[in-house]
């Protein structure tokens, strides 16, 4: 065992694997899903739960992931192996998770370089309509699950895609050290150059309000904690198998625990970065369209290729603001991809011996295969489905992330994980890190796993059939003589019972005022829901109405004319349901029918990750060493 730690490739240097470890920790969820995360819930009052979320989970996680990694000096798999053979699957599970990711990731970084290219045309090619030309135009988006035949340039540029992530690791990660000495610093540049340009931009003030004026009583809601701490889980790249990968090629004299800690902060310090660069420039979207700035605003892929881009179209030195964007995209998301692959190939090697370029050739061709399925028309949905499932689902990376804690906190000597880290680290960790691993992060994983999936279960409780509504109310005449498809849905189906609480108000004043109100919101929701499919749209205006009314039922009196979205209502109302295409297909009959499919389709998608991971776990390649457990 020990010449084969002695034998074992290693980083070139500290500064190689920190930056690597930051490249795959910061990637395209940094732009598009924290400052999204953050004014949704309470604008800078969310870093607050953040940071704490951070310091209880976060760091703790990381520093418990390069300890395996380091002392077994194993990818993970094989580190599990030594914990306990038993356990094995439990590291081939997250492996098995991280490469279904990284096929659909990779064709996200292919519309990215598609957009690079583009942004070398003039005019822009989305500057007329940036949302027509993102699904219409360039995804020709089916907006079902229908595949409708593939995107021959998305294709091509997939097809680069993963020959330059061939490139950037079929050497090892000396290689890979080389590498992200220019990847990792070069985004951060195109970021601040992006942030400084925002602000200087007329109307930056008032994106910036939206991003970071605290809401402080947001803190008393329980979906910014929720929101938190799964934004620091899936931020910082734990539970994917790369950190306990990464951390076996350093060497035996590391500083793990610093390593964690400086990783950590530089995770935080570029989500808030991008978040002051995407909202500046939203600001300035706003006022130059006369719009709020929610309504300029998107989520997920939706702001990295419909609204930023829409922005940078309609300012001064679009076509270079947008090369610098879009490269900045791609280095931040090349970084995370061929980690999460390295990942699964350090796995592979040290399972079988095999040797790596024959490894890696075929994983990229099954990973490549694998991606055609989201270059196609439907690619789009079929992204947001098993994303849903994988990545943010209830039993996805963070229900492996439970187990991984479970495993090393109950089932092996976590002291001795503990011993390692301090050997060579500048400050000491005690024994209260052993009790987060064991309990604390646990039990907030399985509450939060469990919140999630009553949450999927239970849908929302604020709906009334057409039967419900009193015909006298001032709002459902009106809403039924329109023409337009968001208020037909909202007449014939449903509508919000809080809406109906508030036109059914004794005061009449109140009641006017307020129908006006409600009626400007459903003006307002047609102009923000073009582009999606009907399903979401339905579900979206439904929701969203819902939630608004809600805010204007508390605050009519304190300021009936001032519309602010409550968006932790929302979430909460509609937990996991407002994201692009995560709901739809022909399998969806009904409301509640939705509901049952996607979880029948999660819960069988688990069970096939977890067979093969305990069939990777069980597998006994004839060229393989007896690796030796630990005494526990």
């Amino acid at each position: 065992m020990t010449d084969k730690m002695n034998s074992r490739e290693n980083w070139g240097s500290r500064s190689g694997f920190i930056l690597a470890a930051i490249g795959s920790a910061v990637g395209l969820g940094n732009v598009w899903r924290f400052p999204h995360e953050a004014y949704s819930n309470g604008g800078s009052a969310f870093l607050i739960p953040y940071v704490v979320a951070m310091i209880v989970i976060g760091i703790p996680f990381l520093i418990m992931e390069f300890s395996l990694g380091h002392l077994t000096q194993q990818s993970s798999p094989g580190a599990f192996k030594r914990v306990g053979i038993k356990w094995e699957f439990v590291g081939w599970w997250p492996i098995v998770l991280s490469f279904i990711i990284v096929c659909y990731y990779a064709t996200v970084l292919a519309w990215c370089f598609n957009y690079l290219i583009d942004s070398f045309s003039h005019p822009l090619a989305w500057a007329e309509n940036a949302n027509d030309y993102f699904h219409k135009q360039y995804l020709q988006d089916t907006q079902t699950l229908s595949l409708g035949g593939l995107r021959w340039p998305i294709v091509a540029a997939l097809a680069g895609v993963w020959v330059v992530m061939f490139l950037c690791i079929f050497k090892g990660v000396k290689l890979v050290s080389k590498i992200v000495l220019w990847t990792v610093p070069i985004p951060w540049l195109m970021l601040v150059v992006l942030m400084v340009r925002g602000l200087t931009l007329d109307g930056a003030i008032r994106g910036l309000e939206y991003f970071l004026e605290p809401d402080w009583s947001a803190l008393k809601e329980p979906q910014v904690w929720r929101a938190a701490f799964g934004q620091v889980f899936f931020s910082m790249t734990i539970a994917f198998g790369v950190m306990v990968t990464y951390a076996s090629f350093l060497h035996r004299k590391s500083d793990l625990n610093n390593n964690a800690l400086i990783i950590a902060l530089a995770d935080l310090a570029t989500s808030f970065i991008a978040g002051i660069a995407v909202f500046a420039t939203m600001g300035a979207l706003a006022l130059k369209t006369n719009q709020p700035v929610h309504e300029v605003l998107d989520n997920s892929v939706g702001l990295a290729f419909v609204a930023f881009p829409k922005a940078l179209a309609a300012l001064p030195w679009a076509n270079f603001f947008s090369i610098i964007f879009f490269i900045a995209l791609l280095l931040l998301g090349i970084d995370s991809a061929f980690s999460i692959t390295e990942a699964a190939l350090a796995g592979m090697i040290d399972k079988t011996g095999w040797k790596r370029i024959s490894v890696l050739s075929a994983m990229s061709i099954v990973g490549f295969t694998v991606g055609l399925l989201f270059t196609t028309r439907g690619g789009i949905n079929w992204i947001g489905t098993i994303d849903g499932f994988v990545n943010e689902g209830t039993w996805g990376i963070m229900f492996v992330g439970l187990v991984e804690c479970l495993v090393l906190g109950w089932a092996f000597d976590l002291g001795k994980l503990r011993r390692h880290a301090n050997k060579n680290s500048d400050w000491q960790l005690g024994l209260w890190w052993e009790w987060v691993i064991r309990i604390i992060i646990p039990v907030i994983l399985f509450t939060l796993i469990i919140w999630s999936f009553i949450g999927d279960v239970r849908g929302p409780s604020l709906l009334l059939k057409e039967d419900d509504i009193k015909e006298q109310s001032t709002l459902v005449t009106k809403l039924k003589g329109r023409s337009d498809s968001v208020s037909r849905y909202l007449y014939e189906n449903c509508l919000s019972v809080k809406t109906l609480a508030l036109l059914n108000d004794n005061d009449d004043n109140g009641v006017e005022t307020s129908t006006a109100l409600v009626e400007s919101l459903v003006d307002d929701l047609n102009n923000t829901i073009q582009g999606k499919s009907i399903y979401d749209q339905k579900l979206f205006a439904t929701v969203e109405l819902s939630a608004k009314t809600e805010y204007l039922i508390e605050n009519r009196e304190k300021n009936p004319d001032k519309l602010r979205l409550n968006r932790w209502l929302l979430q909460d109302a509609y937990p996991g349901i407002i994201s692009p295409s995560a709901n739809q297909g022909g399998f969806l009959i009904d409301y509640q029918g939705e509901l049952i499919g996607r979880n029948i389709l999660g819960l069988s998608m688990t069970l096939i990750i977890f067979l093969l991971a305990v069939i990777l776990g069980l597998w006994r390649p004839v060229a393989t060493k007896k690796i030796v457990e630990f005494d526990s």
